[in-house]
């Protein structure tokens, strides 16, 4: 059986329907991102999927290569608060803090205001591209390979952290006015660390058994952490990482 041939005509209206319906797709996913920066605050109230470190986890020694990107590789070391102003782009929220103290590295200053990417992402079930294919409701995780899957939670707005920097990398190719300038978050579960820790070490959570919290509620905890092991394995060692870098 042949198949009829297609008058140019059609072939031509077919293409249109098939662009049309690919910049549909496009600006919808594009739309989807857009509402979350204009609505930020309605990301406050999305459910938060609890990653919570454990004292294997958090122990320095027991860490290797392959745990990632760890804060001794950090070139920039900063004190720095964030501001409260936060939006959200590709798979991260882009934070401002102003930078308090430098540590360590160059082309940052005091009273800086810079951009730091938060490694975390929302999920979106009417959203292919946002990585909701597993679930049907709508919130907030930590993205792949990120510190916040070892318990770090959202940044705090008033609240000074030690911080453990690098700028973010962009492909050769890219138009230098489509890059944006950036800071990432090391790989480690000390990434940034509040300076008053020992003084509010409630803000280090034990996570209990089928607990379940907002973006909101997960930003007013320092860590989230399995038991109380844990929860002194990591204040002791943030107590140690701001007394090295006093």
């Amino acid at each position: 059986m042949r198949l009829p041939r297609l008058s140019g005509t059609v072939l031509l209206a077919l293409c249109c329907a098939l662009v049309a319906g690919s910049i549909a797709v496009g600006l919808a996913m594009r739309g989807s991102l857009t509402h979350y920066g204009e609505d930020i605050d309605a990301v406050a109230r999305f459910p938060y999927s609890i990653f919570a470190g454990s004292e294997r986890t958090l122990d320095r020694s027991s860490r290797d290569e392959t745990d990632g990107y760890g804060i001794e590789d950090s070139t920039i070391v900063v004190r720095a608060t964030f501001n409260g102003s936060r939006e959200y782009v590709y798979q991260s929220f882009l934070s401002d803090v102003v930078v308090d103290d430098v540590i360590r590295g160059d082309g940052v200053g005091v009273g800086d205001v810079i951009s730091v990417l938060e490694p975390l992402k929302i999920v979106d079930p009417d959203n292919p591209s946002s990585g909701a294919q597993l679930s049907d409701l709508r919130g907030v995780m930590p993205s792949t390979n990120s510190a916040c899957m070892f318990g770090v939670t959202p940044l705090r707005e008033g609240q000074e952290y030690l911080l453990f920097l690098t700028p973010k990398a962009y492909p050769d190719e890219l138009a230098s006015e489509n890059r944006r300038e950036a800071y990432c978050l090391a790989v480690d579960p000390y990434c940034r660390v509040a300076v008053d820790t020992a003084d509010h070490q409630d803000r280090v959570h034990v996570v209990a058994v089928g607990e379940e919290l907002t973006f909101s509620d997960a930003s007013e905890y320092d860590m989230l952490v399995t038991d109380e092991a844990a929860k002194e394995r990591y204040v002791s060692t943030c107590q140690e990482l701001l007394e090295g870098t006093r």
